[in-house]
């Protein structure tokens, strides 16, 4: 493991013990075993670094979201599973390193760069999905990334009502669970308006 993965692991688990407020660039030079001024060598700011963790964390959810996906056959099936993926995503973030700030500290479209990313992510394979059930005939014809745009922002809508950062931490987990209920069953009526 080379020095910038110790850092990022190191990371994971100040924000997930302490979360990310809470945690400091001292906090997790001591975990790696460097000086806080040489983690700012690798990472220019607490911020950049966990925009960093997100990204690692990302990258071993989509991985395990592919073998999930490529286990089932239906495109609707694979965008419900998707989605339900995204919800369990966001919660685990939202607990394990943002559960004790508060909805009037951060705004949930910024809580780093990379959330945008994931958003824009989740369009173009949600784009792709519909693109492929329209290919097999599963779908009708249909504007793909507009399609794909509505079905993230429904999620997306639910998701910040439903679970703002406001919410003590025990309502939220609850609410995350609530919430996919409630995306599966709106998604899959557009999705069935959209069948052949």
């Amino acid at each position: 493991m080379d020095t910038k993965d110790q850092i990022l692991q190191s990371a994971i688990e100040c924000f997930t013990r302490f979360g990310f407020a809470k945690t400091t660039m001292s906090d997790i030079g001591k975990r790696v075993g460097m000086n806080k001024a040489s983690l700012y060598y690798y990472f220019k700011d607490k911020e950049a670094l966990y925009n960093d963790v997100i990204a690692k964390l990302r990258r071993e959810h989509n991985s395990a979201v592919k073998i999930k996906l490529n286990a089932i056959t239906k495109p609707d099936e694979k965008i419900i599973m998707l989605l339900k993926s995204e919800i369990d995503f966001t919660k685990s973030i939202a607990i394990n390193y943002l559960s004790e700030l508060q909805e009037n500290e951060i705004n949930p479209d910024e809580t780093s760069a990379a959330y945008k990313l994931i958003v824009e992510e989740s369009i173009i394979l949600i784009s792709k999905l519909l693109d492929a059930g329209k290919s097999s005939g599963y779908f009708k014809e249909l504007d793909s990334h507009f399609t794909a745009e509505l079905i993230i922002s429904v999620a997306r809508g639910l998701l910040l009502v439903d679970c703002p950062l406001s919410k003590p931490v025990q309502q939220r987990e609850r609410a995350y669970d609530d919430v996919k209920e409630r995306i599966e069953k709106s998604i899959t009526l557009i999705l069935k308006g959209l069948q052949l």
